[in-house]
């Protein structure tokens, strides 16, 4: 039995053959269609041999083969055999469900009918249906465990134009169903709900119907409680002063500020790495550096000054002081910005991404801040960001700042961009930020007690990734690190493999190298027989700059390990290997 829509056509093949001793002169076919047949539609195709038709008031439809003298079988097989074919369709007005059934009587000359098959047809549509259920451990697979959600909308559209055909309400058992469906384009999406993350089927599916089927669809999603915190363009990070805390007769004194939080960042891994660079990517190259520069601050008072008031100004790559009635003078090598010479909202929402990234890698805000990714489509220097890390997106910004000629961000186009681009970084920026209240940050008394870290504060989360809208949480992501950097006289721009640290590790490591140009990178782990254990990297297109990946060797026993970087670029091939200890 097979499913067809009543707008259908239906071809009918019938095959007869001469099985007996003699020749058969003539040969008729009777079949009596169906009353849900519409006759009017009826279309004659091939035969083996001539044939008339006709069809009575009866619906009988008869075919005759008049002088076919069609030999037997025992006498010439090949030219025992014949056939007829027609089409018809289904009446317009004949239900969903209804069979539509067909058997032929064919004689030879005055012999009684060789009755064929029944070959039954059911009018039908096509259904698409499923459950929204809730994706305890993020796998994109509904297991045993994992019941249904009720009350999700569940959205019909056409793929094509996008157009919103109808949408359905979950029952109780997380369940939905479209009836009724004819041919067409269709994509099913859910509807999001605040806190909610999907998993299986997060971008919708998209289904072509040009038969009759019943389909499922499921979609996971995941309570996210996740709660990120963030720094903002404002006078708080520089005003008042950073409140220093101390530990007096075992109370804590002292009320820490947003300025208190920032010396805690820098009282950290970036005081270890003498300062860090903010936004472009640090060179070295004497000719190079009087036209490619970055910004770079070792103190929180000197990143401090960049904040005495929001930006307003236009948003340019370090490429040009620009001030009234004065003519552009040309930036280059390391630049201590402050908000009096620079007024730049691009410079002030680049230079803030990589604060807010380091703030969360150093644990001074909630960790992975750099793993959310961008959740709308947004295409900048012809790279899209929908998708994009927030790390790399970080990147991506280092390599226009300084890089700007290479890249065209030069003309008004280039330049607006840009600017669109400053503001989505503000967005997510402000989206996460929330003034320092009791109750939304801690003290580390710990560190207050050695008396050495009078700035030891941590800021909670505040907002999850769905209460910003903009970058989406992707649960079981661990944030790639954002290089500090090592020094402001720069670095050099070319491939490098550095050392792991620490090493020997157990059971993870951090694995650092730098990138000279855009290009495919991939870093691999072996054992000692050159078999490979562990994928970090597999041909992804990353910036040019500094990176930093963690190896979790959890999995792994006790001995000696190799790590190979692959990195190709338009101009050449980058190979290294180096050796790495795991003692458990």
């Amino acid at each position: 039995m097979g499913d067809i829509y009543k707008e259908e056509t239906l071809f009918y093949h019938i095959n007869f053959q001469n099985t007996g001793t003699d020749t058969a002169f003539n040969i008729v076919l009777r079949d009596t269609l169906d009353t849900d047949l519409d006759i009017l539609t009826f279309v004659p195709g091939s035969g083996s041999h001539s044939y008339t038709y006709f069809i009575d008031d009866a619906r009988e439809l008869t075919f005759t083969f008049a002088d076919i003298l069609l030999p037997d079988s025992n006498v010439n097989e090949p030219g025992s055999h014949g056939f007829v074919e027609y089409a018809i369709r289904p009446k317009t007005s004949v239900s969903n469900g209804t069979l539509i059934k067909n058997t032929t009587g064919i004689y030879f000359d005055f012999n009684p009918p060789v009755i064929t098959n029944t070959v039954t047809n059911r009018i039908g549509t096509t259904t698409i249906h499923g459950m929204v259920y809730g994706d305890l451990n993020t796998n994109g697979v509904q297991n045993q465990n994992e019941s249904g959600k009720e009350n999700w909308i569940v959205v019909l559209r056409n793929s094509i134009t996008n157009n919103v055909i109808t949408s359905v309400t979950t029952n109780q058992s997380g369940s939905y169903t479209f009836a009724n469906l004819e041919k067409g384009n269709y994509k099913v999406e859910l509807t999001s709900q605040s806190g909610y993350i999907p998993t299986e089927n997060a971008q919708g599916k998209t289904i072509s119907v040009t038969e009759v089927i019943d389909t499922t669809v499921k979609f996971g999603v995941y309570f996210n409680n996740t709660m990120f915190r963030t720094f903002k363009d404002a006078a708080t990070l520089s005003t008042p002063k950073a409140v220093k805390m101390k530990i007096k007769s075992g109370v804590v004194t002292g009320t820490p500020n947003e300025a208190t939080a920032l010396n805690s960042l820098f009282s950290g891994s970036i005081k270890t790495a003498k300062g860090a660079t903010f936004l472009g990517l640090r060179q070295t190259d004497p000719t190079v550096m009087k036209t490619h520069g970055w910004i770079f601050y070792k103190t929180a008072a000197d990143i401090g000054k960049m904040f005495t008031s929001e930006h307003t100004g236009s948003a340019y790559p370090i490429d040009s002081l620009r001030a009234d009635n004065k003519k552009a003078k040309s930036l280059g090598k390391a630049i201590k910005a402050d908000r009096k010479k620079y007024n730049n909202t691009f410079w002030a929402q680049g230079i803030l991404l990589h604060l807010n990234l380091f703030a969360s890698q150093d644990g001074v805000t909630p960790l992975n801040f750099g793993a959310l990714e961008i959740d709308t489509a947004f295409t900048l220097a012809g790279r899209e960001l929908n998708g994009m890390s927030l790390v790399n997106v970080a990147k991506l910004a280092d390599t226009l700042a300084t890089n700007w000629s290479e890249n065209n961000i030069t003309g008004s186009d280039a330049l607006a961009n840009l600017q669109a681009f400053a503001n989505l970084l503000k967005r997510i920026n402000n989206g996460f930020y929330e003034q320092m209240a009791t109750g939304n940050y801690t003290i580390d008394t710990a560190n207050l007690q050695t008396g050495k870290k009078p700035y030891a504060v941590k800021l909670k989360g505040v907002k999850t990734a769905s209460d910003v809208g903009i970058v989406r949480y992707v649960p079981n992501t661990k944030s790639e690190q954002l290089a500090f950097g090592t020094g402001e006289d720069g670095v050099p721009s070319v491939f490098t493999l550095e050392q792991n640290y620490p090493n020997p590790f157990n059971p993870t490591t951090a694995i650092r190298f730098e990138v000279g140009g855009l290009g495919l990178v991939s870093l691999k782990i072996y054992n000692v027989l050159g078999q490979e254990v562990a994928t970090l990297i597999h041909s992804r297109l990353m910036e040019e700059g500094m990176h930093e990946i963690e190896f979790d060797a959890s999995s792994l026993s006790s001995g000696v390990y190799f790590y190979r970087l692959t990195s190709s670029s338009e101009t050449k091939t980058f190979i290294d290997v180096k050796k790495m200890m795991l003692m458990k």
